[in-house]
């Protein structure tokens, strides 16, 4: 064996020795330590200690010659930029019987079986037998991780059963202790679907350049999509917000509402007819009424009591789910997060051709780069700054439609590489498809 092929294999070994003996057993006590306070902790570690006889039960009607793919999300952001792929996945493969783990109950609570998908549960506790059952009763034809959320056991136990892995939609990690710490995950997978030729360029630095692949951003395509079905199925009474100025503000959380909450004060008092849509990240009844309340001199309701011939000044969302075709309503959109941790899904309004406004943490977020290059987005740091950005937005009509032309833009010129992923996969796999056999990559 080549001297740095062994010193590798020894570092990997290492890590799993470590991981198997210490950290794991650690994170599972921690979970179920949080579990003891946290409903969010408990539910989902209730969940798991009854997945494997579901999905045992559920697999007694599934014939063995059906192809079965598990994919594997944190929670449901990384779940919904991975619905465009499954779509295409179920076009070329109708038969095809998809199962999808969640590692939060955020993902797992709002993702029902249908159309796309077949089956969900919680990803086990990654032990190596729990891992092992999963995929012992699964029998995937392939497995796919979307974005980040990578668990050794489950990529190691799919190596060892030679199931092909592919990581969906991946970026390099920034941080060189987490580049240290993946690396050896990375080395794992099938193929790698960069999201980006600088990503790629990195990632090639790990693992053979051949198995690194660029795709682009799945999330393009799926946020294209929900754009087609706002148009289809509107969420809001037309009458609610015709001919009305309006600004959708989505995934906010306290820190983004200390900057926004003053500035939109000011803001009605200069826009006539405005109309705000404020979208909790989590829309708890506390965090619903905090926000009712602080808007208490206005007209302001929660969307479980909009009716059709409401015409409230606020209107705060108390579901899930339902954001991203909200945002077809909007003028403007600002989105939340750039305050605390990361920016959220910027491309969900973008989509809409709308200017976008987020607050200054988005350097992790290669869209919002790119809105803000294409001055379709702006980012804000304060509360004067996101007032001034808004109004101008409201009420300069030409600016407000070239920003809005501009984001547009980005999206539509990244489209496409939900397809670009599906034709590597179905070579690779030499899978019957609808339309005929896929051809064998050289």
């Amino acid at each position: 064996m080549e001297p740095n092929r062994a010193v590798t294999r020894f570092a990997e070994s290492m890590f799993y020795l470590l991981y198997n003996g210490i950290g794991l057993p650690l994170m599972v006590a921690g979970a179920h330590g949080l579990g003891l306070v946290n409903s969010k902790f408990r539910r989902g570690i209730a969940g798991r200690y009854s997945n494997l006889r579901r999905v045992k039960q559920a697999l007694r009607t599934v014939p063995e010659n059906r192809p079965r793919f598990l994919l594997h999300a944190a929670s449901l952001g990384e779940f919904e930029q991975a619905k465009a792929f499954l779509r295409e996945l179920k076009t070329a493969l109708p038969d095809a019987w998809i199962a999808v783990t969640f590692f939060s109950p955020s993902g797992f609570e709002h993702v029902q079986p249908g159309p796309l998908v077949d089956w969900t549960l919680y990803a086990p506790f990654d032990w190596p037998w729990s891992v092992a059952r999963l995929f012992s009763y699964l029998k995937p034809a392939a497995f796919f991780v979307s974005r980040y959320d990578v668990w050794p056991n489950l990529i190691a136990q799919a190596r060892h059963r030679d199931i092909p892995t592919y990581l969906l939609n991946a970026s390099f990690p920034a941080s060189r202790s987490a580049q240290l710490i993946l690396s050896p995950l990375y080395r794992q997978f099938s193929t790698i679907f960069a999201i980006s030729k600088e990503d790629a360029t990195r990632f090639a630095t790990l693992v053979p350049a051949e198995r690194v692949v660029i795709s682009g951003d799945t999330k393009f395509d799926q946020v294209w999509q929900r754009r087609q079905e706002a148009q289809e199925h509107p969420v809001l009474p037309t009458s609610l917000y015709r001919g009305r100025p309006v600004l959708v503000c989505g995934s906010i959380w306290p820190e983004d509402e200390r900057h926004l909450i003053p500035a939109v004060q000011r803001l009605f008092q200069e826009v006539p007819g405005l109309l705000l849509i404020l979208c909790p990240h989590e829309p708890t009844p506390r965090h619903v009424q905090a926000l009712l309340t602080a808007f208490r001199d206005r007209l302001a309701i929660p969307f479980s009591q909009v009716s059709p011939g409401s015409r409230p000044d606020v209107l705060v969302i108390d579901r899930v789910g339902i954001l991203p075709l909200l945002y077809a309503t909007a003028r403007v959109a600002y989105v939340g997060g750039g305050f605390g941790r990361q920016v959220h899904n910027v491309l969900e309004p973008a989509v809409y051709g709308i200017p976008v406004l987020f607050g200054p943490r988005h350097r992790r977020v290669p869209e919002a780069r790119a809105l803000i290059a294409a001055d379709g987005a702006f980012e804000v740091n304060h509360s004067r700054e996101l007032f001034q950005r808004l109004r101008r937005c409201l009420t300069d009509s030409a600016f407000c439609r070239q920003a809005g032309q501009h984001a547009g833009e980005v999206v539509r010129a990244h489209l496409g590489s939900s397809r670009r992923v599906l034709e590597v996969v179905l070579n690779r796999l030499q899978l019957q498809t609808a339309q005929g056999t896929a051809s064998a990559q050289p």
